[in-house]
């Protein structure tokens, strides 16, 4: 048998998310043996399940009242003390070997674009729907 190792989250579904660098690899219909191996749970396990229910939230309005309604955990505030420049620059985090400055930036212009295309596809369908409203 191959292995494959990778981090993955479970889903308030019981789903997991298999990598598609693996997917492609693996033929459908293969079988294959799972071991799971899961960090124990914490006091902020709860507030992740929690933080899962917003997605039943029907409102933009009542997705800000239920921010509002629940204050930040303290572990993941972390007070200002300097400039961010300052911070990136000497940051206490290793940098990742496996970073491509050009690849990331490439990936970023597409995402951008992206982006652009939507919001123009966006105003040209939003100034269709007023010529259409200005000729009734």
């Amino acid at each position: 048998m191959l292995t494959y190792q990778f981090s993955a989250k479970m889903t308030n579904k019981g789903e997991l998310s298999v990598p598609a660098k693996y997917l492609e690899s693996i033929p459908s219909g293969s079988k294959v043996q799972v071991i799971l191996l899961v960090e124990p749970p914490t006091p902020s396990s709860n507030q992740n399940r929690e933080a899962e229910s917003i997605d039943n939230i029907p409102s933009l309005e009542e997705y800000v009242e239920y921010l509002r309604s629940r204050p930040l955990p303290k572990e993941l505030i972390t007070p200002a003390s300097g400039l961010l420049g300052t911070h990136l620059a000497n940051s206490s985090e290793p940098i990742d070997p496996d970073f491509d400055e050009a690849v990331w930036n490439h990936e970023w212009d597409q995402l951008e674009a992206a982006m652009d295309a939507d919001e123009l596809v966006d105003e040209q369908n939003r100034l269709q729907r007023i010529l259409q409203d200005l000729q009734r």
